[in-house]
């Protein structure tokens, strides 16, 4: 019988296997299931001579709740990829089965990230190609960008509604270095984002608490948009995301690589932020 992780572990995402990794208690029918990108993988970890899997906030977490945890992550992943995993358990009958087997309680905890990944990734392999979603041109930039997050949260409400025909869900959603100000959705969450949290514990005032994507990411609202305002959000957002570079670059918790992951320290105060805020 494949392990956990072996259902997820598929060729066609990445080439840095693997993206999943579990830890099972025999005598507990509960599992902790974290989702993300580069920051929830544990990125630069390795780099700085840190066991990875110890030190990321899944298994902090898992550890503090005394649970099974399944972790599932691909660097540069995007907000659809992320929450496409939980269709991944309901792909077949197989799969279904073992989740089965094993939990009776599944809770999910998605760390969101950037909007824009999910326009320049391969989705080839699915049929609700999120690429393909029509953009209305005349919305502004930010309207585009709620849009957009709307059918993500759409399709994770569609797969919860599938899984919970099987397994007690409980799902939270948390956020890295975006902004949870452009989300809409009725799950548990926590009130700061990761980097928010990070400056708190700092002591330093953070001034880019409405980021939504990178440079790059700007250029495709730019492009997509006719609204009249798309050059001052566009500006707007181009300042708020070099701020947060900014402070992600004097944040002594984090690394200075790719999108600045967080140190050991810092997966632990946002394991222990989660801990506090929902358990």
């Amino acid at each position: 019988m494949y392990k956990l992780e072996d259902i997820f572990n598929h060729s066609y995402y990445t080439q840095r296997l693997p993206i999943s990794s579990s830890k099972i208690i025999n005598n507990s029918d509960n599992l902790l299931i974290t989702i993300g990108e580069s920051w929830t993988w544990g990125d630069s970890l390795e780099d700085h001579n840190f066991d990875r899997l110890p030190n990321v906030w899944g298994q902090r977490l898992a550890t503090k709740l005394s649970t099974n945890w399944l972790n599932i992550a691909r660097c540069g992943a995007s907000n659809f990829w992320i929450v496409y995993q939980l269709n991944e358990i309901l792909r077949n009958e197989q799969t279904l089965e073992t989740f089965k087997r094993q939990f009776s309680n599944l809770t999910f905890i998605l760390c969101l990230t950037e909007f824009g990944r999910e326009f320049t990734e391969d989705w080839t392999y699915i049929d609700n190609n999120p690429s393909k979603q029509t953009i209305n041109p005349e919305y502004s930039p930010l309207e585009i960008v709620k849009q957009c997050n709307q059918f993500i949260i759409t399709t994770l409400e569609h797969a919860v509604n599938r899984l919970e025909e099987h397994f007690n869900i409980n799902m939270i959603l948390t956020h890295n270095f975006s902004s949870n100000k452009f989300w809409t959705h009725t799950f548990d969450t926590v009130p700061l984002t990761w980097t928010e949290l990070t400056a708190k514990h700092l002591g330093i005032e953070y001034l880019s608490d409405n980021v939504c994507c990178n440079a790059d990411h700007i250029d495709f609202l730019k492009n997509k948009s006719k609204h009249i305002n798309k050059l001052d959000e566009c500006l707007a957002q181009q300042d708020a995301a070099n701020k947060a570079i900014d402070f992600l670059i004097k944040s002594p918790m984090n690394y200075k690589k790719a999108s600045k992951h967080p140190t050991p320290e810092n997966h632990e105060l946002f394991a222990e932020y989660i801990y506090q805020n929902i358990f």
